[in-house]
């Protein structure tokens, strides 16, 4: 870990002058909580904006872990549906929707993040209970919709692996466009 530190410091100019810091991505920051909250917390001492990326699924202690060391945290919500979300993720909602919570109480700002799948869940009902959840949260500063694409299909064709998701279409910019304006712009509904 603190090997990885004093790689990230070398670049602390840049990060002062470019108004930017050290985000934590995946995988799952999670699932490493001690080295990440270590990590963090070390980055924080020393000046650095600390941000992380994350889907939430953790319990709530191993989220405060490393939540007390970051100033942005950038939250992803893959379904609304309890239903849904178990089918495609393999865990439940409620657990994330939790943390959700810890998170505005916890008074660090966040953006929800929405990993968008064509037809697995595009539908608007999905943008609408988002949009909701969101209007209850004070320390939420948004919601990004992160359209899904295939530039991952290479290294599943270089590892020798069947691709998954190869039918899946990805969006148009008018679909797009459409989404954000279910998010942004309530009477359009």
């Amino acid at each position: 870990m603190k090997e990885v530190f004093q790689e990230l410091i070398k670049d602390k100019t840049f990060y002062e002058t470019s108004s930017g810091g050290i985000t934590l991505s995946g995988g799952e920051p999670l699932y490493q909580a001690d080295f990440s909250s270590q990590l963090l917390r070390l980055c924080k001492e020393n000046g650095l904006h600390t941000a992380m990326e994350t889907s939430g699924f953790a319990s709530c202690d191993t989220f405060l872990k490393v939540l007390r060391y970051c100033d942005l945290v950038l939250f992803d919500i893959k379904e609304t549906s309890e239903e849904k979300h178990r089918q495609y993720t393999g865990v439940p909602l409620s657990a994330i929707l939790k943390n959700l919570e810890l998170l505005d109480e916890s008074k660090i700002p966040f953006i929800i993040r929405l990993p968008i799948i064509p037809g697995f869940n595009d539908d608007n009902s999905h943008f609408i209970k988002v949009q909701n959840l969101a209007k209850k949260l004070d320390f939420c500063q948004g919601i990004q919709i992160m359209p899904y694409h295939k530039l991952g299909a290479y290294k599943y064709q270089q590892l020798g692996r069947e691709y998954a998701c190869q039918q899946i279409d990805e969006p148009t910019k008018e679909q797009i466009e459409q989404w954000n304006m279910l998010l942004n712009h309530p009477s359009a509904k």
